[in-house]
C-alpha cells in the first residue's frame, strides 16, 4: 500500500539572496494562484506571509511553473524544466524541488518532501515482531527520495524509480 499521505511539506528552503522567509513569501504569493498540491504546501508554510505582495499577470506555463509579475518584478516558478527554459542550468531534481527567478536573477528553491503515515512504522514494526526477516519497498518514486522514505518507516530494501510492471515483476 502507500505510505506516504500524498501532501507535501517544505523540508529546505534555499535562497541566494534574499532571506529564506522573503523568498519562500514571494514563492507563495505566486503559488496562491494555483491549486495544485505542492503550490498549497508552500502557501501553507509561508503563514500568510505571501499576503502582503502584489501580484498581477500571472500565467500557468503547463507542466514546468507559473509566470506572473509581483510588485512589478518578473518572477518565474516552477520545475527544473522552467528554469532550462528561461536560461538557468538547473539539474533535474532529485528531490521534488519548486524553483524560483527573480527579474531575470535565480533566486533559490524550495524542496518539498511527502510524509509518513503514522500507521506506516507501526505496520513495518509488526512485521519484524511477526519474524519477517526482510522487508522491500518498491516505488516509482526517485531514489533518494525513496531511500528517505524508507529509513524513516524502518524499511530495509527500497527499489526505486520502478514502473507499475517492474514493481510486479519484483
Amino acid at each position: 500500500g502507500t505510505l506516504t499521505k500524498g501532501s507535501f511539506a517544505v523540508s529546505c528552503i534555499k535562497s541566494q539572496k534574499l532571506s529564506e522567509e522573503v523568498l519562500l513569501a514571494v514563492l507563495a504569493a505566486v503559488e496562491s494562484y494555483s491549486n495544485h498540491p505542492i503550490a498549497r504546501s508552500i502557501v501553507s508554510a509561508a503563514d500568510e506571509k505571501y499576503k502582503k505582495f502584489l501580484v498581477s499577470e500571472v500565467k500557468e506555463i503547463s507542466g514546468m511553473g507559473i509566470s506572473a509579475l509581483v510588485e512589478n518584478r518578473r518572477v518565474y516558478v516552477g520545475n527544473h524544466r522552467l528554469m532550462r527554459s528561461i536560461g538557468y542550468s538547473i539539474k533535474e531534481d532529485e528531490l521534488s524541488s519548486v524553483h524560483i527567478a527573480i527579474s531575470g536573477e535565480y533566486a533559490g528553491c524550495v524542496e518539498l518532501s511527502d510524509e509518513i503515515k503514522e500507521e506506516t512504522k507501526e505496520a513495518v514494526l509488526k512485521l519484524y515482531k511477526m519474524g519477517v526477516k526482510d522487508t522491500y519497498m518498491l516505488t516509482g518514486d526517485k531514489q533518494e527520495i525513496a531511500e528517505k522514505i524508507s529509513e524513516a518507516a524502518g524499511i530495509k530494501n527500497v527499489e526505486a524509480s520502478l514502473l507499475p510492471d517492474e514493481k510486479v515483476k519484483a
